[in-house]
């Protein structure tokens, strides 16, 4: 995941900087936690973004938390609120 992030983002024309990702618990589950600054052709201003991979239900959900790179901090309250709001069903049980 952290290897086609960013080879996702040039086949878009834009780029990423500053990537971290680790596995942290939110929301009382594991889960993967990727946090980068893009800059996307068009856009004067770098992003920063955070996606939050929650698995469950045989599905995986993606949060995205989007700001101006310079204002993300301001809102990273609001963030971590909403992550530990969300809820996802149980995972599914691992299968052949």
């Amino acid at each position: 995941l952290t290897e086609l992030l960013p080879q996702q983002y040039r086949s878009m024309g834009a780029t990423i900087e500053n990537r971290t990702a680790r596995v942290q618990p939110v929301a009382g589950r594991d889960a993967v936690v990727i946090e980068y600054q893009a800059r996307l052709p068009g856009s004067p201003l770098p992003l920063r973004q955070k996606q939050v991979f929650l698995p469950g239900g045989g599905k995986t959900f993606i949060v995205t938390c989007t700001a101006r790179a310079a204002a993300f901090d301001r809102y990273r309250p609001t963030f971590d609120q909403v992550l530990a709001s969300f809820r996802v069903p149980a995972p599914r049980g691992g299968g052949g």
